[in-house]
């Protein structure tokens, strides 16, 4: 790694200042009698210095950083050739080869640069020691989602770094996504030991406790994470989803609130805002929220859902049908809204239309009571009694 010191008085430190210095001084004094190399010289530096002077950079060897400052070597080698050699053929043959050689490189050198895989574990191989090329390439894998892999190459990257709180964090997400949930709380333990300054590592880990139930310890992890940052909005936006489901509605109201004044954009947060706006019988509050949701991105079904829901139960059933139709449209497999857009057609007499839905909804959810009981008091109407019998009898089973 770079040394963080401003003047590490090395030999090789000193060795390398006189050699810069020495070709800038070579750049002044061409200047009078030949202006393109010296132009050359100093082309290099001032493009290179523009990423290395007092920017702050990640990446302090890093190959794309010399593609500008590399124009000079392209200028002065073929004026110091054709200067120094007399026969301008042969200076014309080696720069042939030359570029041959380089275009060789480059095809090969463009294999490692295929995609981000091909090139991380290209660095993973070159710098064996090091824990970000392993780390990086279980984000690949998990982007990917290949697991097993990405467990792998994080596990690999925490042997390098054994404090690498990244590295703890997101295994510890991947072993959630993959339900080892305990090997998940252990990783994100670990993350919070390592930097207790963080908020990710609360937040993930508050998230595993609420799936397992585990809310006070849920909550006490999202207050963290918020005390850490305040404008940490998915955070707030779980918080919000744990309030709901504990019937806290101001609450929840309040933590979705802030996450839309943080982040106007987030459509989860007017589309759970509107579910418990409308569970607490906010209806005009509830679809203004899905209105806003849809607006915010037309392409989520479920706030059309629960907008029809709303259009609905107020015998609004034009826009009601349209919101369920593009529901239906935006996911296929959503079996609630074929089950409610039955019961619309039930309502409004349109018997075959209703019985279509139900059956729809029992292909995705053959446990669905509802649908199995409205279905059949729908057949024993068409007078088609043994079916309706066989439902009758289904759902008994069922409820036992």
């Amino acid at each position: 790694p770079p040394r963080s010191t401003l003047f590490p008085y090395t030999t090789l430190f000193r060795s390398s200042l006189l050699l810069l210095l020495f070709i800038l001084a070579m750049g002044v004094v061409l200047w009078s009698k030949h202006r393109m190399l010296s132009f050359s010289i100093f082309w290099f530096f001032i493009t290179l210095s523009v990423e290395s002077s007092f920017i702050p950079i990640r990446d302090v060897i890093f190959e794309h950083r010399l593609y500008l400052p590399m124009v000079s070597y392209s200028i002065f080698l073929p004026y110091i050739l054709f200067s120094v050699c007399r026969n301008s053929n042969r200076v014309k043959m080696f720069l042939i080869i030359l570029v041959c050689g380089y275009g060789c490189l480059t095809y090969t050198r463009n294999e490692v640069w295929k995609d981000e895989l091909t090139l991380w574990t290209d660095a993973a191989k070159k710098s064996p020691d090091k824990a970000r090329p392993e780390y990086t390439r279980g984000n690949i894998y998990r982007q990917r989602g290949d697991s097993e892999k990405a467990i792998a190459c994080y596990t690999g990257s925490l042997k390098k770094n054994p404090l690498f709180y990244d590295a703890y964090n997101n295994r510890g997400i991947v072993y959630g996504d993959t339900f080892q949930y305990d090997k998940a709380l252990a990783d994100f333990d670990r993350a919070v030991e390592i930097c207790p300054g963080e908020p990710d590592a609360y937040a993930n880990r508050a998230d595993v406790y609420n799936f397992l139930g585990r809310e006070k310890q849920a909550l006490t992890d999202f207050n963290k994470a918020l005390e850490v940052d305040p404008l940490y909005f998915l955070a707030r936006y779980n918080r919000g989803n744990l309030y709901a489901r504990r019937g806290e509605d101001e609450k929840a109201i309040a933590d979705y609130t802030r996450v839309l004044k943080i982040n106007p954009s987030y459509y989860k947060a007017y589309n759970n805002r509107g579910a418990v706006y409308k569970d607490a019988g906010q209806y005009d509050k509830a679809l203004a929220d899905f209105s806003l949701a849809i607006e915010v991105d037309p392409n989520q079904p479920a706030a059309y859902a629960n907008r029809a829901g709303i259009y609905s139960a107020f015998g609004r059933d034009e826009p009601a049908l349209s919101d369920f139709n593009r529901a239906i449209e935006l996911d296929p497999g959503y079996f609630l809204s074929y089950y409610n857009r039955g019961n619309l057609y039930h309502r409004r007499g349109e018997y075959e239309k209703a019985i279509v839905d139900y059956t729809q909804t029992l292909i995705l959810n053959p446990d669905h009571a509802g649908a199995r009981n409205n279905r059949a008091v729908l057949l024993f109407m068409k007078k088609d009694y043994e079916k309706a019998r066989s439902e009758e009898h289904t759902s008994e089973l069922q409820s036992h």
